[in-house]
């Protein structure tokens, strides 16, 4: 197995350490790899796509979790054997011997050196200074090439990413988009690597030349048989280029499995809406919600703007209240208040028949509403309780994995 991440986490302090807020960047993220495969990461902007390409090329140490790196696939097997039953001494001792995350620090240059990156934007990611010809080289002197055979890993770089002899003494502000990018391709493949993160390697390039930097992905990748991590918003892209898809959002995986399948016949709702909107031809990035997703977001974190999220998604108890005081706030009702007090929103100014008609003429257009349990009389005033969230887990759906409520057998039925 190439790669094979568990449970990775990752957060942010946000505004300064000080004040002691965090946003979770990834949450709870499984991926496996095999040699060979082309895994394209596709989500808007804030997924947390490159944060999760980082971790597993291993430049950003996650906050928990377990990476192994070019492992037999017994130690996985095993692994996951003793995931599955919690059985923590094997995986201690599976961790001790073979995580990539558990090696000293010559283990992990020796792994490094086995690992690719092209970084989203290449001119600010290289030195201005040097030339093509010394960008390129710089990761094989690194490694400690003889000068033989740095010339002739220089031919094959040239020959494989399609690079002419007369850019190889320019500067990087010489080149144009294009160019760039087989710059800094041949770099990330300067020392044979057997796994590339490519983060974003077609933005900023019009159709022409996204579709040659594709085709030279895929002739290495049949060439070498690297393995391939792949971010992108751009669906067709994954379709193009990926065998295998990962759907995120928010930090955390909605949907994976084989491209054409996730595609052709998306499962979660935000992978319904990521495809139809591409069907469009339209930007998706449109598909942002305002709320901070947070370390302690519960539930679904897609429930807010999901248009079939129902009572046990992870609605909080704001963010009803934020609801009803937008759906009651332009009524006529002189004496009518809202607010929140011990866990509970509590409504002055309106009957019970008046709130149960506008709560459900509502319903199907505010999907909080559905989080709704009870409405109880109390005095002269009205108390809402809400329905407990329901962490959400992955489910098998063809051969792929969905992370939704709706495929649970309890409420697969209502829909």
């Amino acid at each position: 197995m190439r790669i094979a991440a568990y449970n990775l986490k990752k957060t942010y302090e946000s505004g300064g350490a000080a004040f002691g807020h965090k946003v979770r960047s990834i949450n709870d993220i499984s991926l496996k790899i095999r040699e060979g495969q082309i895994v394209s990461l596709v989500g808007e902007n804030g997924s947390g796509k490159t944060t999760l390409g980082l971790i597993l090329s291993l430049l950003l140490k996650p906050d928990s979790g377990q990476i192994f790196f070019d492992v037999p696939d017994w130690v996985i097997n095993r692994y996951e054997i003793a995931l599955l039953k919690k059985d923590l001494d094997s995986m201690r001792e599976l961790e001790k011997d073979y995580s990539a995350l558990n090696k000293s620090k010559l283990g992990l240059m020796d792994i490094r050196k086995k690992i690719g990156v092209l970084f989203q934007d290449v001119a600010s990611s290289v030195d201005p200074r040097q030339t093509v010809y010394d960008i390129i080289k710089e990761p094989m002197v690194v490694s400690k090439y003889t000068d033989e055979q740095i010339h002739n890993r220089m031919n094959e770089l040239k020959n494989d990413v399609g690079i002419d002899d007369d850019i190889l003494h320019r500067y990087p502000h010489e080149l144009s988009d294009g160019q760039k990018q087989k710059i800094g391709i041949a770099r990330a493949l300067a020392t044979n690597p057997i796994f590339l993160f490519l983060d974003e390697p077609t933005s900023n390039l019009d159709p022409i030349n996204q579709r040659i930097i594709l085709d030279i992905l895929k002739k290495i990748n049949s060439k070498t048989r690297a393995s391939m991590l792949i971010t992108t918003h751009n669906i067709a892209l994954a379709n193009y280029i990926a065998g295998d898809i990962m759907v995120m959002f928010k930090g955390e995986t909605e949907e994976k499995g084989p491209t054409k399948e996730v595609i052709n016949n998306p499962q979660h709702p935000y992978t319904k809406e990521l495809t139809s909107v591409a069907a469009r031809k339209a930007n998706y990035d449109i598909l942002y919600y305002e709320r901070p997703y947070n370390s302690d977001v519960k539930g679904c974190v897609y429930h807010r703007m999901c248009p079939v999220s129902f009572e046990i998604c992870g609605w909080t108890i704001d963010e009803v209240y934020l609801d009803l005081k937008k759906s009651f706030g332009p009524l006529d009702l002189p004496n009518f208040k809202l607010k929140i007090e011990k866990g509970k929103i509590l409504l002055y100014g309106i009957n019970k028949d008046q709130l149960v008609k506008t709560i459900n003429q509502y319903k199907n257009k505010i999907r909080s509403f559905y989080a709704i349990k009870d409405i109880k009389q109390e005095d002269e005033r009205l108390s809402i309780g809400l329905f407990d969230y329901k962490e959400v887990q992955m489910h098998k759906v063809g051969n792929a994995e969905v992370k939704c409520h709706l495929f649970e057998k309890d409420v697969s039925t209502l829909f």
